[in-house]
């Protein structure tokens, strides 16, 4: 079986799974959950349950997960404030 030989359909298919793997690995690497293991959980799921961990990422995981703060976020914040302090506000 060639390449030319697949439909877009069947392409779209078989890359679907890819697809949201990949993204839920990353999503899963780019944001905090409360408890210390549930990112690796998240990630495992996502990894080794190529259609079934992503689904249940975006249902269940999804909203527990919380974005990292960048520490130039961070930097910015506490100037802005230290700022508004030596102005009286």
């Amino acid at each position: 079986m060639f390449f030319s030989d697949v439909s877009p359909t069947t392409f779209a298919l078989f890359m679907l799974p890819a697809i949201t793997n990949l993204w839920g690995i990353y999503h899963t690497a780019r944001h905090n959950f409360p408890r210390e293991n549930e990112r690796a959980l998240w990630m495992a799921a996502c990894i080794f349950l190529p259609i079934i961990g992503p689904v249940f990422y975006l249902i269940f995981g999804l909203r527990r997960s919380k974005i990292i703060n960048n520490d130039d976020n961070d930097k910015k914040d506490d100037y802005i404030n230290n700022k508004n302090k030596k102005n009286g506000e």
